[in-house]
């Protein structure tokens, strides 16, 4: 196996690290939000898209992670943030 082989394996496995994440976060967030736990489901969807370093154009994970994040955040009162995570998630 040449070096640059390795090298190639080990770059995508870096990227596929974070999306990996951001996914299961996403699933905790989306099982908190069906209990009612709307602080729990917002941390959850907030640490998923800090697995992201910039908005992707085109990745739905990260947009589902937004959407979700403001729905979290309007059912828990914060109208500000939710508006926010809505505006990105349209972005």
């Amino acid at each position: 196996m040449t070096l640059a082989t390795v090298l190639s394996i080990l770059l995508a496995s870096i990227q596929i690290i974070p999306m990996g994440n951001a996914k299961k976060h996403g699933r905790d967030g989306n099982d908190s939000l069906k209990q009612g736990q709307y602080e729990g489901a917002a941390y959850a969807y907030q640490e998923g898209l800090s697995s992201y370093e910039s908005a992707p154009e085109t990745d739905e994970t990260f947009y589902g992670l937004q959407n979700n994040l403001g729905l979290a955040l309007h059912q828990n009162g914060d109208f500000e943030g939710a508006q926010n995570a809505f505006s990105e998630a349209l972005a």
